[in-house]
């Protein structure tokens, strides 16, 4: 077992279902680290910029190979993982 940086993250423990190609698997999310800062500045007609935290998840495929995940957006990753949690604990999800 790898090193864990982020053995906390809400994520940690999750399944999720995960494409590779064609096909579609369910992986357990084993770890998380954060990711540099995403700025988006594809229009230069508006002031302010849209700046998102990313991060990326380790997770552990069936067979036990553990890989990293291409970044994603943090904020709706944790909204995504409390909701799941709450499912699980039996509240609405």
């Amino acid at each position: 077992m790898a090193k864990r940086n982020w053995p906390d993250h809400p994520a940690v423990g999750l399944q999720i279902g995960v494409r590779f190609g064609e096909n579609r698997i369910e992986a357990l999310v084993v770890d998380a680290k954060d990711d540099p800062m995403v700025v988006d500045t594809s229009t230069f007609d508006r002031p302010e910029a849209d700046i998102r935290g990313t991060i990326i998840l380790r997770i552990k495929l069936p067979g036990g190979e553990e890989k990293w995940l291409p970044p994603t957006d943090g904020q709706k990753l944790c909204e995504w993982a409390a909701k799941q949690r709450d499912a699980a604990a039996g509240g609405d999800a």
